[in-house]
């Protein structure tokens, strides 16, 4: 006798859309970023793989990479996204408060309604902070934090942050 067990075969139904702050002070990180970045799109796991840059914030349009300028606009972008997409941003969220905290595009909105327009629109969506948590002590960190759940890069802060992609807020 044979007993057949059917299992359905695992579908994965994950978009995963990363974002990168490139230049300045993430100058140090880009290895470590660019590994990451080649890694998740080498797994070939996800339903599909985006990945654009920005610089500190996006204002109105990401980067194919950081050293192109083939952009797209983030509403254009945004009409592709739905509630199924995560977004890993990856960042160190520090910059100058008026960069994220002041009006800098032509509407009139700040770096700070950009990640929060992008994160509405996608809610499964977290920050990994190259930065030791110990450096997080910064007014522009503690306003990205307030809108986007903030992990450090490191394996556990992954680990966590793969967990509230999958879960919800931070469990």
């Amino acid at each position: 006798d044979i007993d057949l067990d059917f299992q359905r075969e695992k579908i994965n139904r994950i978009h995963l859309v990363l974002l990168m702050d490139s230049g300045g002070s993430m100058e140090p990180h880009a290895r470590l970023v660019e590994r990451l970045f080649t890694a998740a799109e080498e797994t070939k796991g996800f339903k599909s793989f985006q990945a654009w840059h920005f610089h500190n914030t996006p204002y109105g349009f990401l980067y194919r990479n950081e050293y192109s300028y083939e952009r797209a606009s983030i509403d254009g972008l945004m009409r592709e996204w739905t509630p199924k997409h995560r977004i890993v941003w990856v960042g160190d969220a520090c910059m100058a408060p008026y960069e994220l905290l002041t009006p800098m595009s032509r509407d009139g909105m700040r770096g700070l309604d950009w990640i929060q327009k992008i994160t509405r629109a996608c809610p499964n969506s977290v920050w990994l902070n190259p930065d030791p948590v110990t450096y997080w002590d910064h007014q522009t960190i503690s306003a990205v934090k307030s809108v986007v759940e903030m992990f450090p890069l490191t394996l556990a802060g992954l680990k966590d942050a793969v967990r509230c992609l999958r879960f919800g807020k931070h469990q």
